[in-house]
């Protein structure tokens, strides 16, 4: 029997809307219903398929939600383009 072992994760391959989000301990469905956006958008944006695109109300919840302020937020919240 052959056991694998979990591949640790580079720095880079990190996506911030994931660490933020198992931070807070919410699962995709919760964070995106929290944020006021589609779960899939936050499945797409942890996949590194997309970049969330974000209103100003959904922005606001976003930063009320995690405590921080705008300049706070990650440049990238999914994968930055210089990642792969």
């Amino acid at each position: 029997m052959v056991t694998r072992r979990k591949r640790q994760p580079h720095e880079e391959d990190v996506v911030p809307l994931r660490a933020i989000r198992e931070q807070l301990g919410l699962t995709q469905a919760q964070f995106a219903v929290a944020v006021g956006i589609d779960p899939s958008t936050v499945s797409r944006c942890e996949r590194g398929i997309a970049e969330p695109n974000l209103t100003v109300l959904q922005t606001k919840r976003l930063c009320k939600l995690i405590g921080k302020s705008l300049d706070e937020l990650p440049d990238y919240l999914g994968r930055s383009p210089n990642s792969n």
